[in-house]
């Protein structure tokens, strides 16, 4: 659990690098700056990131075209101190957690046990759902690495592993689960 914790405190440090001073403040409607144009074809411009976190006062310039009108605003970076992050544990107990995900409208939680072991976590304890253990080399950056559930997952009970083999080699399996159990 200290690595998943340590995961989650890496995650809160990315996010305070990308925000901005605690007296900056995010503008009502009636502030932001808007101009509008012509009709053009539908785009949409990713706001461009500052040079550098934290800077005060930086601001990020925000195109949207939508049928007929283009509208550009300048949209401050969220101020830190309108972010809240708490820690709660919600298991412990995995020997190398590497990876935590959930299939698309699921509520169950997996985590990658680096060892061989993907867990489920259903509202309770950690169950054992995957155990490739015997085909799994472990140690350093080897082991069990990924978990990844397709689109039809639901209703196929299909997913995907990425671990090193016995032999060394990078492997990628497809197992199908029923319930909190994979086969």
């Amino acid at each position: 659990m200290r690595y998943l914790a340590a995961l989650v405190a890496a995650g809160a440090l990315l996010l305070a690098a990308c925000g901005t001073s605690a007296d900056d403040r995010l503008p009502t409607v009636a502030e932001a700056p808007t101009t509008e144009t012509a009709p053009r074809p539908e785009t949409v411009a990713p706001p461009p990131r500052p040079s550098v976190p934290g800077t005060r006062g930086t601001t990020t310039q925000v195109t949207t075209t939508l049928d007929s009108a283009t509208t550009t605003a300048a949209a401050p970076l969220v101020p830190l101190d309108a972010l809240r992050l708490e820690l709660e544990i919600v298991a412990d107990g995995f020997a190398q957690p590497v990876f935590v995900t959930a299939p698309s409208a699921d509520d169950r939680l997996f985590v990658v046990d680096q060892p061989g072991v993907v867990w489920v976590i259903d509202g309770g304890d950690p169950e054992q759902y995957l155990d490739i253990r015997d085909r799994t080399v472990f140690g350093g950056e080897q082991g069990l690495l990924g978990l990844a559930f397709p689109p039809d997952h639901g209703g196929t009970g299909r997913f995907y592993v990425n671990y090193t083999g016995t032999g060394g080699a990078t492997r990628v399996s497809e197992f199908r689960a029923e319930g909190n159990v994979a086969d």
